[in-house]
C-alpha cells in the first residue's frame, strides 16, 4: 500500500502536497463562500451577523436561555474578548440582557430576552433552509458523513492543542478511509 500523502525525497515535512494544497483551498473557497450566504440571509432577512446569530441560538437552546458568558464564548467559538463586544451589541438591542451569575458573583450571565428569543424563532427556518440547501442538498450523505468525522477530528485536535493537551506538532492519527485503504 503507498500512502498518497509520502512525501518526496527533496519535499520537507512541513510542505503542504499538491492534493493537501488543493483540499485547503477547496476548504477556503467553500467556507469563505458559505459564510457570505448565510450573512446575507441573516442581515437581509433579521438584521443579524452570523456569529450574533450562533450566540441567541445558543442561549435559546440553553436551560433558563441563559449562560455563562466563559460557557457561551467556548460554545460558539469565539473569544472572550469577541464575545463581550457582540453581546453588548445585542444588548443594546434588547435581545440579550447580562447579569452577575448569582452562584458567583466575580461571573456574568447573558440571558435572552422575550425579543432575543422572537428574533431568533423567526431566523432560524430561513437559516436551517440556507444551511439545507447550501450544505447538505449539494453533497451525498456519504460525503456529509465524512465531512462531520472530519471536522470533528479537526476540532477535537485543534481544541486539545489550544488546550495545551495536543501533541506540539498538530498531527493526529489518521484512520484509514475508502480512498487510502
Amino acid at each position: 500500500m503507498v500512502d498518497e500523502r509520502s512525501r518526496s525525497a527533496h519535499e520537507s515535512d512541513n510542505e503542504l502536497t499538491p492534493r493537501e494544497r488543493l483540499a485547503w483551498r477547496t476548504y477556503l473557497a467553500g467556507k469563505s463562500n458559505l459564510d457570505e450566504v448565510v450573512n446575507r440571509q441573516l442581515e437581509q432577512g433579521h438584521n443579524l451577523s452570523f456569529p450574533e446569530f450562533r450566540i441567541l441560538l445558543a442561549l435559546h437552546r440553553a436551560p433558563q436561555h441563559a449562560l455563562r458568558m466563559s460557557v457561551l464564548a467556548d460554545r460558539v467559538h469565539v473569544s472572550r474578548g469577541q464575545l463581550t463586544h457582540l453581546v453588548r451589541a445585542l444588548e443594546a438591542r434588547d435581545l440579550v440582557l447580562r447579569k452577575p451569575d448569582p452562584h458567583d458573583r466575580r461571573g456574568v450571565v447573558a440571558h435572552l430576552t422575550p425579543t432575543g428569543s422572537r428574533t431568533v424563532e423567526a431566523a432560524l427556518p430561513g437559516h436551517e433552509r440556507i444551511v439545507r440547501d447550501h450544505f447538505v442538498e449539494p453533497v451525498t450523505d456519504i460525503a456529509l458523513d465524512t465531512v462531520a468525522d472530519a471536522f470533528g477530528r479537526i476540532a477535537r485536535n485543534t481544541t486539545e492543542l489550544s488546550a495545551g493537551t495536543g501533541k506540539g506538532s498538530g498531527k493526529v492519527r489518521r484512520e484509514p478511509t475508502d480512498s487510502n485503504k
